[in-house]
């Protein structure tokens, strides 16, 4: 039988090497076939073909990859064709191993990492070692010895507290790169070495530049500075820190049979004999990555031969990789091998042939529990950390601690309990990185053994919460990962028992931190998780701990919501996150650390968005405080709980937050009044009744919708207003033009100020007979004053309607309808109409469907009124509702006339009132406006396209100048709207909005006649008919897109009515006529393309009637 053979690899063992105790560290890899039954793997019998010398090319080419492939990819598409070179050529696997191992050691991070997937791909394809079990009855050689293998390491003699005290720590090298190296050759003359190392220093120090511009460096330092005498490894002192293979060796020593003594005994021979190899093989490879260990300080390597027998396939790990290198890239790559071999073949190591299957299980477990001996010597002594921004990166403690986790995968739970038990050892030492690893080998301990976690959780659940407050961060982070995977069995770990001795001290502090957030964040994601955090706190913690934890903060979170979105927010109204300040002792340093924190200035919305333009901050700044109304409508429910709002109660809570709303909203703020609005629409929108915060604020909404206020928020620019309004009118009265007669007031409103600078002054300049040089001055002048005025009046106008559109949606929520409807619809349908900011108008349009839902069975009912305006508003941008009359609409302006002939060079087709295809004229006109232009796209274009809803039929983005911009905010705010009605109803949408259905399908029914349709009859009607078929075609575009799928039976009735629009004569009919047809293929696919392939699409072969092919044609495009 061949004996296995082992690839030298150093681990810890403890083997005696002279008169000092040194560590070996083998990986045994036994070769997996069985040479006696497979003749190809007898090197005697084969012949060497030039097949073979190919094959070590390619193996050259795939190591060579390894080390130098240009991507991740690369390499591990490499190291995976090694994986499958092993799977064909089995008798390879020692020889690729070996190679592998070199590149381990490697100084590079990738090199490693794909060494690592080498060593996975190889040992997948190494079958799995399982010998068979003797009976107990039959005798055996190996019985006479102790198949246990006491000499390996243990529990029961393992000191981690000692290895601490006196073991050295693994750093990043051993610091022999930065020494001089000895002259190992032969004898040099001193002064030449002291001239070479003179020459080495100048070009360290930069100064050899020195001769080159006449300047002398001979006199900066002395040959005496230079003297270097070399220190023999046999004169220096014992240190007193010892390696970690020597403390482990001492300690198991004393426990040695005498067969294992005169084993250890032979083993030295063997050691002594290996040494002198390795000295010469040392110097040879100067590449090699154990130069730069001091020569006192190097591991010695034995070939250890184990004579059991060899089966057709087995893999043995015998010890660990080099994980207690000096070198940390040694240390890493040592841990990455392992942990790729133990995951294949974790479950069958230290197995011994020729023994019983109680006797194979001892041996696993003795096996498994010396390498986890040997990966905590890691985690104790390991102080190798960098830094990657601001987190701290410790490659060789996450590699180990994977590896261990492997390693716990198939230990027994006793064994699992012993190596928590040290890991809690570790987690008491000062130094944050013993913490550290510590911490690491719990998490992965947690995780790959969940069978254990009722006994392993409530072990080390005391030290890892102690963890989450250690002074280090790092620290910090790995404790609260290693909860992760056991989230789910913290609260089944210990009874059940009352909340409130710890819940109260923190639940106003976690409101308060979940409410800043919302008001200082800009990320929509972000608050959408807000919100959901903090609807689960209210619905998980008592309502009586909420009321008393968060009325106290009630007043200053709203404050927080009137934020002006051009001013600082206070800091002392801010919950400041204070870390714990580190000790020197386990704490670390970062290199460019800054001590003097700056103190940063916060915004509504975030402080990153104050400076973006004003349309985007408006809309940043709007989506806080509607998120900010959420989270205290939310609150305001369970401060009106009628649980915490007793009758014999001296102060109720609910009256208190009354009182503290109408406080709000009898101010003279824009902003107060805003925010209040928003925060009774939200809670009321939860919670149907509370009759005492309803009789407080109800009334006084209802008063807010009539008044007529200059508000706190345009203060600066009507006193800007009221000044230059003043300096004109003494400017007129130099000229001896007296306008006081006129404008009689000390302080002018808006309107008197904007007549002074329009009728007034016309009136009197032209009574006047003045210089042309004076009237030029004044003229000056007053377009100065006008564009103030104008600045502030638009400021005024958007106060005003969104405190009206908020105080009518309040009304509204509240179901509090007063007799007079029309101040509650004149806003709201003023902000579909006007209002630019789509969040304001989305939540208008929300609004104008509950209000159709109250008034349903109202008398008189409004519902008519509303949907005929909003189908009007629908249809005013003739760019996406075309008229008949000119179903393209021409640009006007000097501007757009200049470029007339360029358009014409590059449009190519044309539409006329009869004739033409309009959806191919407007991607022609995109195109060509895309080429022609000149520089980036502006950013108001991107953002009013963008903020089309969902399934809007303006999908081609053309230019739009600063005329259409009202139509198309118009247009925008009725598509809101008519969509949130339509989905607002549901299936009940034809029965209750008898109104919104006759406009989608009336003017079709009404004109279309399919048993008889006459294209000509329709033309003599002239464009009145066409253009409202227009109309109701553009509605049933937007509506049926959101309509119930209930009626989805009533739309598809209406198909054969679409189909014959395509024949119609106008081309603006077949072209809305195919925009329905698109929109009717998502709905209903089936119905819609039967009919097309049926009867439209031969169309296009009517060579003979233009409109049937250019109605298909509009159709399919």
């Amino acid at each position: 039988m061949q004996s296995s053979q082992a690839l030298e690899r150093p681990f810890t063992s403890t083997k005696p090497s002279g008169q000092k105790i040194q560590s070996t560290r083998i990986l045994r890899l036994p070769t997996p076939l069985n040479l006696s039954t497979n003749p190809l793997a007898k090197t005697s019998e084969r012949k060497v073909c030039p097949s073979v010398f190919c094959h070590c090319a390619r193996l050259d080419r795939l190591f060579i990859l390894l080390d130098t492939g240009t991507t991740p990819v690369t390499r591990k598409a490499a190291a995976q064709q090694l994986g499958e070179v092993v799977k064909l050529h089995p008798h390879e696997l020692n020889n690729l191993l070996s190679k592998v191992l070199i590149y381990l050691r490697s100084a590079n991070w990738d090199t490693r990492i794909a060494a690592g997937q080498a060593v996975e791909a190889i040992v997948k394809n190494v079958p799995e070692w399982n010998p068979v079990p003797r009976t107990k009855q039959e005798p055996s050689e190996s019985s006479m010895e102790d198949s246990s293998t006491t000499d390996r390491l243990n529990f029961d003699r393992f000191d981690i507290c000692r290895l601490l005290q006196h073991g050295a720590s693994l750093l990043g090298s051993a610091g022999a790169e930065f020494e001089v190296q000895d002259e190992k050759s032969g004898e040099v003359d001193p002064k030449e070495r002291i001239t070479r190392q003179r020459k080495l220093l100048q070009k360290k120090l930069g100064l050899n530049m020195g001769e080159a511009i006449g300047m002398s460096t001979e006199e900066l330092f002395n040959d005496e500075d230079l003297d270097y005498t070399p220190t023999s490894a046999a004169l220096v002192n014992k240190q007193s820190t010892l390696q970690a293979a020597e403390l482990i060796d001492s300690e198991f020593r004393a426990g040695m049979s005498n067969r294992q003594k005169n084993k250890a005994k032979r083993m030295a021979k063997l050691f002594a004999k290996q040494r002198s190899r390795d000295a010469v093989e040392t110097n040879e490879k100067s590449n090699d990555s154990t130069d730069g260990e001091p020569e006192e300080k190097r591991r010695k390597v034995a070939n250890v031969v184990i004579n059991q027998t060899t089966t057709d396939s087995k893999v043995l790990v015998d010890n660990v990789p080099e994980s207690s290198s000096l070198i940390e890239e040694v240390r890493h790559g040592a841990g990455t091998g392992l942990r790729e071999i133990l995951k294949a073949h974790g479950k069958s190591g230290g197995k011994m042939g020729d023994s019983t299957l109680e006797e194979m299980i001892q041996q696993h477990q003795e096996w498994l529990e010396d390498l986890v001996i040997r990966l905590l010597c890691v985690f104790a002594l390991d102080r190798f950390g960098d830094f990657v921004s601001d987190e701290v990166v410790a490659p060789v403690r996450e590699t180990c601690a994977q590896t261990l986790g492997v390693v716990l995968k198939h230990m027994n739970e006793t064994g699992v309990h012993k190596t928590v038990d040290v890991l809690l050892k570790l987690l008491t030492q000062e130094q944050w990185e013993v913490r550290h690893g510590g911490l690491l080998g719990i998490k992965y301990a947690l995780a790959v053994r969940q069978d254990v976690i009722n006994t392993l959780l409530p072990k080390v659940l005391t030290r890892i919460i102690e963890g989450l407050q250690d002074l280090d961060d790092d620290v910090r982070a790995v404790a609260a990962a290693s909860l992760v995977p056991v989230v789910e069995n913290l609260v089944y770990l210990q009874t059940q028992k009352n909340s409130s001795s710890w819940l109260i001290p923190i639940l106003s502090d976690m409101l308060r931190h979940i409410f800043q957030f919302c008001v200082l964040e800009s990320s929509q994601e972000i608050l959408d998780l807000i919100h959901k955090v903090w609807m689960e706190l209210l619905s998980k913690a008592s309502v009586q701990y909420v009321v008393a934890a968060a009325c106290p903060w009630m007043g200053a979170w709203l404050c927080l919501m009137m934020q002006p979105s051009h001013l600082p927010i206070d800091l002392n109204m801010l919950l400041e996150v204070k870390a714990k300040a580190k000790e020197k002792t386990g704490g670390k340093v970062r290199q460019g650390q800054i001590q003097n924190k700056e103190v940063l200035q916060e915004y509504i919305a975030g402080a990153d968005t104050i400076m973006e333009d004003p349309a985007t901050r408006d809309f940043v700044v709007m989506r806080a405080r509607m998120m900010a109304a959420k989270l205290l409508g939310a609150l305001c429910c369970s401060i009106c709980d009628p649980g915490v709002n007793m009758v014999n109660q001296e102060i109720k809570p609910a009256e208190s937050l009354g009182q503290l709303l109408l406080f709000h909203l009898n101010s003279k703020s824009a902003l107060q009044r805003i925010s209040v609005a928003l925060v009774i629409c939200e809670w009321a929108a939860l919670q149907k009744e509370c009759k005492a915060v309803t009789l407080a604020v109800q009334p006084r909404l209802l008063d807010i919708l009539s008044e007529h206020l200059y508000y706190d928020e345009i203060a600066v620019p009507f006193t800007r207003m009221q000044n230059e309004c003043k300096q004109f009118i003494s400017s007129l009265a130099d000229a001896h033009i007296e306008v006081g007669n006129r404008i009689n007031n000390n302080v002018l409103t808006i309107d008197q100020a904007n007549d002074l600078v329009t009728t007034v002054f016309n009136e009197v300049t032209s009574t006047f007979d003045l210089n042309p040089q004076v009237l030029q001055q004044l003229d000056s002048k007053r377009h100065q004053v006008q564009m103030t005025v104008a600045e502030t009046n638009q400021e005024w106008q958007v106060l005003q309607l969104r405190v009206h559109t908020f105080a009518a949606c309040a009304v509204v929520s509240l179901q509090q309808l007063p007799e007079k409807l029309n101040p509650i619809i004149k806003p709201l349908m003023e902000t579909i109409k006007k209002e630019e900011n789509t969040l304001v108008q989305n939540y208008a349009a929300q609004c104008i469907a509950k209000l159709l839902q109250q008034c349903t069975t109202r008398t008189p009912c409004p519902n008519s009124k509303v949907i005929k305006n909003l189908c009007s508003s629908l249809c005013v941008d003739p760019y996406l509702t075309p008229c008949v009359a000119c179903p393209v609409p021409t640009q006007s302006g000097q501007e757009n006339s200049k470029g007339s002939n360029s358009e014409k060079d590059g449009m190519h087709h044309t539409v006329t009132k009869h004739r033409g295809i309009i959806t191919l004229y407007r991607h022609q006109k995109a195109a060509f406006a895309i080429t022609s232009r000149r520089g980036p796209i502006p950013k108001a274009i991107k953002a009013q396209i963008a903020e089309l809803p969902a399934g809007s039929s303006g999908n081609v983005l053309v230019e739009l100048d600063e005329g259409q911009k009202p139509f198309l905010v118009q247009r925008r705010g009725a598509e809101f709207a008519l969509t949130t009605i339509v989905k607002h109803f549901g299936a009940e949408m034809a029965v209750k909005l008898p109104h919104l259905w006759d406009a989608m399908v009336g003017p079709l029914k009404a004109m279309i006649d399919l048993n008889n349709f006459d294209g000509k009859s329709l033309l003599e009607r002239g464009d009145g008919p066409a253009q409202e078929l227009v109309n109701s075609l553009q509605v049933f575009e937007i509506a049926a897109a959101s309509m119930d799928s209930a009626l989805h039976s009533l739309l598809v009735q209406h198909l054969p009515h679409l189909y014959m629009c395509l024949q119609y004569p106008s081309t603006a009919v077949r072209h809305m006529a195919a925009r329905c047809i698109g929109v009717m293929s998502k709905i209903a696919t089936m119905e819609t393309m039967n009919i097309f392939l049926e009867k439209v699409l031969p169309w296009l072969g009517a060579i003979d009637d233009n409109v049937k092919q250019e109605g298909a044609i509009e159709a399919l495009a």
